[in-house]
């Protein structure tokens, strides 16, 4: 091998080791900040009740009662299928709080809530204008369920759909 053809193989190496090194930090720069949330207890947050316009905040949920919070969408399919999981079962939700949580426009919200007639007094449905669910509750795929007990303290997460038993059993704890 000639000099020659040496220089432009190292030359060439030396190309294909910068474009991985750029490739690898390109990736780091990009990767997703994975906030290191507290969860544990029910974080601060504010988000519009969708029936009546007003903020509705954590300081507005009742002590005396476990909650449910579920980030959904209204053309998620496993969104669709676990709430009407809880229409089909609503009498089991009926002591507890009920937190539907969508950065949809208002009016989706409420077609939501009629189509699958969750009308109740113990389910709210709240707007998220601002996007700001994912850095209250950190970054969560649609549906995401929390579920805090009467002290506030975080029972349960699910990420995706969930079975309305699971749902029901750590209400219950």
């Amino acid at each position: 091998m000639s000099k020659k053809n040496f220089s432009k193989m190292i030359v060439f190496l030396q190309i294909i080791v910068l474009l991985v090194l750029a490739i690898i930090i390109v990736r780091i720069v990009n990767k997703p900040i994975d906030y290191d949330l507290n969860l544990n207890t029910l974080p601060q947050f504010s988000f519009i009740n969708s029936l009546n316009h007003n903020i509705y905040s954590d300081d507005s949920i009742q002590i005396d009662k476990s909650c449910l919070i579920i980030s959904y969408n209204s053309d998620c399919e496993h969104c669709q299928y676990e709430v009407e999981q809880i229409s089909k079962h609503i009498e089991q939700f009926r002591n507890y709080q009920v937190l539907m949580i969508s950065f949809e426009p208002i009016e989706n919200i409420l077609a939501f809530r009629e189509k699958y007639k969750l009308k109740q007094p113990f389910i709210i449905f709240l707007q998220d204008p601002k996007l700001q669910f994912d850095d209250i509750f950190g970054n969560s795929p649609i549906p995401t369920s929390f579920i805090y007990n009467k002290d506030k303290k975080l029972v349960k997460q699910f990420k995706g759909e969930v079975k309305t038993e699971a749902l029901l059993k750590y209400l219950a704890e």
